[in-house]
């Protein structure tokens, strides 16, 4: 009768392995998924990234709905279960937050921002300056999402030479609608 327990060893040794590799396989699976979501991620790839959400919401309902898998044991299945669903859950918060990021990117890039009273050397990076000028107002913006910046001064100076050639007054030379116009 106490040699009973002793003949169950190799049962739980069993158990143990078929849950160590469940784990295994499941911590390989959220490597998989960690590289993709950084590969989608940095290649900003709007589709890719609601293809992957999909698919991590469909591996939740399957964990869901099997447990940890049929090998696991009764008491250990609800503690791996809930960790790679908590896992997988913040994988999904982070895809989305890259999907709001990307469709608030969009929509930023569609924006024109005309900055005047700034000054600046000709060995300052105008890219760099507009960085510094609006990186107070959006935390998330990098110097990549500068995509072009264009003095206005040289702009003007080409305009007003074009007004002084033709007669037409100078600050009537560049205007493109009524309401950008100076009384004239």
């Amino acid at each position: 009768k106490s040699l009973k327990p002793l003949k169950e060893i190799p049962a739980l040794i069993n158990r143990v392995t078929l849950v160590e590799g469940d784990v295994a396989a499941l911590r390989a699976e959220q490597e998989e998924i960690k590289a993709k979501l950084e590969q989608l991620l940095i290649s900003g790839d709007v589709a890719a990234l609601r293809a992957e959400q999909e698919e991590i919401k469909a591996k939740l309902e399957q964990l869901l709905i099997s447990g940890a898998g049929s090998s696991s044991s009764p008491s250990n299945a609800p503690a791996l279960c809930t960790e790679t669903i908590q896992q997988l859950r913040e994988a999904n918060t982070r895809i989305q937050a890259q999907l709001d990021s990307v469709a608030s990117s969009q929509a930023k890039l569609s924006a024109e921002l005309v900055i005047t009273g700034l000054t600046f050397s000709e060995t300052t990076s105008l890219r760099y300056l507009a960085y510094a000028v609006l990186r107070p107002l959006d935390a998330e913006l990098t110097e990549r999402d500068i995509i072009s910046v264009r003095p206005l001064e040289r702009v003007r100076v080409a305009r007003n030479d074009t007004a002084d050639a033709s007669g037409a007054s100078p600050g009537a030379a560049g205007c493109r609608s009524q309401s950008h116009c100076p009384e004239r």
